[in-house]
């Protein structure tokens, strides 16, 4: 009776968390779409200049993410502990991993229209893209480190007042962006600029805001990785990258994965391409449940070892894959017998301008029911891997999964077996089955190893894995 409790509470609280998360998600995607919105109200040129910088700064951001995700498992280790002065020491060192990544990705950002321009972009997109990067990159880094303070935060499961100020901060940027923008209450109308501007500002802002609400907190006061750490520890460093790098690795192959689909469908044709831009948006948009989700299973299953607890691991584990199979298997429900009426959605007052566009949108958006439900396992899965610190198998498997067979299978499909656009779909979604077997066998594996750790008890006499 006592193990059926626990675990309904570890049920409980892993839907509270993983929703959490997941709303603060669809938060930063919503600022993202209207912020894009907006640049087509501005001109055709910053419309064309604000999606291809921000396709380069969203795979940026996510791989530097996923990097600095690589804290999130230490912290689980010793909160449970009460070992804060190695939570400060993780924290800081964060902050060293974050500026590296945010000075890495400012390079490229400032070589961007340069790559532009060989890549045979006219001028007048060039000097959209010019401006709207240079003042995009000051707001990199507290974005960055906002998802550093996510991850503290959903350590322990308080990320309300996070997602609060997130919230009140994007309806402030909205707000910037169009008197930014447009130059209304006597603001100078800046355009494509003015909509970077308001974003590195509201970044700044929020993670201003949350560090002071954090230093006036009792209990993370002097926990928000504010400073330099004194010495600076290389091992530490090390150990972050060695977690984090392979999830960055996951992250960058993800996206780079779509990017490639998305090149194949255009040598196809443009009705075969805008129909595949309907079934992505609908799926990027359901696949946010699983990565807010995916954060919450590697902290809990890392609070659970931090707690030397294995029926708490199991729980976790356990729990975060029963959400995830109940919440795709709905969703896929949904896309699959809705999808009609889910393209249409999306097309809005454009729903009857080509009917070509919307028959190919409806069976992407049916294959893509089966593509997210097993994308979305695939990311829980190895955010349990990571509560595990077993990450370098998940990039391995990720890389074999997407890169050899999704893309392989995708580009035999299409043209082999002139299968077009949907072969393309398919073989994604054979990337994706693959990337999930071998995970479940990962899994089971490393289940089978902490069981014989444990044995028949509940606490495990040593971790691997606290601080060094």
């Amino acid at each position: 009776m006592a193990t059926g409790a626990n675990w309904n509470v570890e049920l409980r609280e892993m839907l509270m968390l993983g929703g959490s998360l997941a709303l603060g998600q669809v938060t930063r995607v919503g600022f993202a779409v209207v912020s894009v919105i907006m640049m087509g109200w501005i001109s055709v040129q910053a419309l064309a200049a604000g999606a291809l910088v921000n396709s380069v700064v969203l795979l940026l951001f996510l791989s530097c993410s996923g990097v600095l995700q690589g804290i999130s498992p230490l912290l689980g280790l010793e909160l449970e502990a009460g070992q804060y002065s190695w939570i400060n020491r993780v924290m800081l060192h964060g902050v060293i991993v974050a500026a590296g990544l945010t000075a890495f990705s400012a390079l490229i950002l400032i070589g961007l229209p340069l790559l532009l321009s060989l890549n045979g972009q006219p001028e007048s997109v060039l000097r959209e893209a010019r401006l709207y990067v240079w003042v995009l990159i000051p707001g990199f880094f507290p974005a960055l480190w906002l998802m550093g303070l996510r991850y503290l935060l959903a350590s322990v499961g308080k990320v309300f007042w996070l997602n609060l100020i997130q919230i009140v901060g994007v309806m402030v940027g909205i707000g910037g962006n169009y008197l930014l923008a447009f130059g209304y209450w006597g603001f100078p109308a800046l355009g494509l600029m003015g909509i970077g501007l308001s974003t590195s500002l509201v970044n700044g802002l929020i993670l201003v805001v949350m560090l002071l609400f954090l230093k006036w907190s009792p209990q993370w006061a002097g926990l928000a990785g504010v400073g330099w750490p004194r010495p600076v520890e290389a091992d530490l460093l090390r150990r972050i990258l060695r977690i984090g790098g392979p999830i960055g690795v996951v992250l960058f192959v993800e996206t780079a994965l779509f990017a490639a689909a998305h090149a194949m469908i255009g040598y196809i044709g443009v009705e075969a391409l805008a129909a595949h831009a309907i079934a992505m948006q609908l799926f990027y948009f359901v696949i946010i449940v699983p990565v807010g989700l995916s954060q919450a299973a590697t902290a809990r299953v890392a609070l659970a070892i931090g707690r030397y607890s294995k029926q708490n691991l199991l729980h976790s584990a356990s729990a975060a894959t029963l959400i995830a199979f109940v919440f795709v298997g709905i969703i896929g429900g949904g896309m699959f017998f809705q999808a009609e009426w889910l393209v249409g959605l999306v097309l809005g007052y454009q729903r009857e301008l080509n009917p070509l566009i919307i028959e190919r949108a409806v069976s992407f958006t049916r294959i893509a029911a089966l593509t997210q439900g097993l994308s979305g396992m695939v990311i829980v899965l190895a955010g349990i891997a990571r509560g595990y610190q077993d990450t370098a198998s998940a990039m391995l498997y990720v890389l074999v999964g997407y890169w050899g067979i999704g893309l392989g299978c995708a580009a035999i499909l299409a043209f082999g077996f002139r299968m077009e656009g949907e072969g393309i779909w398919w073989g994604m979604t054979a990337g994706f089955a693959f990337s999930l077997l071998t995970l479940i066998g990962r899994l089971f594996h490393m289940n089978k190893r902490i069981k014989a750790q444990f044995g028949d008890g509940d606490v495990v006499a040593s971790r691997a894995g606290g601080p060094g």
